[in-house]
């Protein structure tokens, strides 16, 4: 089986993209080897019943969310103060804005 998420390169240009492009098509069949793209729709094929409840689940997840929407939110939250990544708590020890109290003494 093949899976791939990476429609642009591996599927049909048009059409149906849960058909492999044109250039690699002879490489798949029915009773061969398989072409997804989506993990479940592979699963289901291998396992119908063992992976039963994932297909269930699979229909209500949430879309996955691009590189570039998660670095933005990071940042947001990073500027609002409701992250703080290692770094930055270093950066403030070792300029003095924070400082670090032994446990023996914190009560």
């Amino acid at each position: 089986m093949f899976v791939t998420h990476n429609k642009k390169d591996f599927s049909q240009p048009s059409g149906d993209q849960r058909l492999p492009h044109p250039d690699i098509c002879s490489y798949f069949s029915r009773i061969n080897s398989r072409y997804f793209i989506k993990l479940i729709d592979a699963l289901r094929a291998l396992r119908p019943q063992k992976f039963a409840e994932a297909m269930y689940e699979q229909e209500f997840t949430i879309e996955q969310r691009r590189a570039s929407e998660i670095s933005d939110a990071v940042e947001e939250l990073t500027d609002r103060g409701l992250v703080r990544p290692p770094h930055v708590m270093r950066h403030k020890i070792e300029t003095g804005k924070c400082k670090v109290i032994p446990k023996n003494e914190f009560g």
